[in-house]
């Protein structure tokens, strides 16, 4: 994942996609059943500064995969991170929370494309679940239905040195 966030090693998306998508139960073209039912799939934004020095999503690419993988629309331009925030790579779970609190945003004219809808929330690493209950808050006030979060890797807690 640190390759992929910090390295730009595209080439494993692909496989992290797969991987992730077969946690959803969904094959493509298997006429199966959903497990996890969602309308379209929504990456975790990051801030225009740090898409900038980063040069791409890690999120917005593996959720483009899953959307190819799964058949379902994504929407990467819906849910918007308002502000930008530190990283919260070093910070604890009560800091991580205070961090991405009002940080994310659905601009009211966009409501109307989640309005009853259920989300897919695509996201690279889980620590905390900071993030992601952010963005899942911002999305139901928003008028999404249901948020499912699917990410690539879960952490524990940083140590505090």
């Amino acid at each position: 994942m640190l390759a992929l966030k910090y390295g730009g090693m595209l080439s494993a998306v692909p496989v992290m996609a797969r991987m992730m998508s077969r946690e959803l139960d969904v094959v493509s073209g298997s006429g199966a059943e959903d497990e996890i039912g969602f309308d379209v799939i929504m990456p975790v934004p990051l801030h225009w500064s740090r898409l900038l020095k980063r040069r791409f999503n890690q999120s917005q690419v593996l959720a483009r995969d899953i959307g190819r993988i799964t058949g379902r629309p994504v929407d990467a331009y819906t849910l918007k991170r308002a502000k930008a925030t530190p990283s919260q790579g070093t910070l604890g779970r009560e800091k991580r929370f205070a961090n991405v609190s009002n940080a994310f945003m659905v601009p009211e004219n966009k409501q109307s494309h989640i309005k009853g809808k259920s989300i897919l929330l695509v996201d690279d690493v889980l620590t905390t679940g900071a993030t992601v209950s952010a963005c899942a808050a911002t999305l139901k006030d928003a008028g999404a239905q249901y948020v499912h979060v699917v990410v690539f890797a879960r952490v524990g807690e940083p140590v505090a040195a």
